[in-house]
């Protein structure tokens, strides 16, 4: 998980097709939000536009991914230490069952994020990042919007935790 590795990697990482018609070379921040519809299932509010000027990391998972669950913890962690100092998640619910299943899932690992639901565009791939293969997948965004890291899997909880913190430093 390097700094502002090439799309390339990323592709190579986490799209099995991403030349699609919608897949950007760099996706923002911005054409990300777009694909992000509210509201949010976990009680915690959701709002495009309260993301502007935030570090912000996305995170695609379901119910049923097991590396998902392993990382629920660190995101609880990284949402509650970073919040007052600019930085926001959004969660992804990627279960085909939607609601019905992320609302009470959401709601026994107490989420302290907001959880939105996979629309059929985003499972399709007809996003900025192509389409996702692996879960859980990460998107991390500056302050200005720019992709810093993304990846697919399980992260080293240490190493989520620092590079948040450096990028929550770094674009103060």
């Amino acid at each position: 998980m390097s700094a502002r590795p090439g799309w390339a990697v990323l592709t190579a990482l986490l799209c099995g097709c991403a030349h699609g018609p919608e897949a950007k070379a760099d996706p923002t921040l911005a054409d990300t939000v777009t694909w992000l519809q509210p509201p949010s299932v976990s009680g915690v509010p959701y709002d495009r536009a309260s993301l502007q000027g935030r570090v912000v990391l996305v995170s695609f998972d379901a119910t049923w991914c097991f590396p998902c669950l392993a990382d629920l913890p660190v995101l609880k962690k990284l949402q509650g230490d970073f919040a007052a100092r600019g930085f926001a998640l959004v969660e992804v619910g990627w279960d085909l069952e939607g609601e019905k299943v992320i609302r009470p899932w959401s709601d026994s690992y107490e989420l302290n994020f907001p959880v939105l639901l996979a629309s059929v565009a985003l499972r399709e791939g007809r996003t900025p990042f192509g389409h996702l293969t692996q879960l859980p997948a990460r998107f991390l965004f500056s302050r200005d919007g720019a992709l810093v890291v993304a990846w697919a899997g399980v992260a080293d909880p240490a190493d989520l935790i620092a590079m948040v913190k450096r990028e929550v430093a770094r674009s103060r």
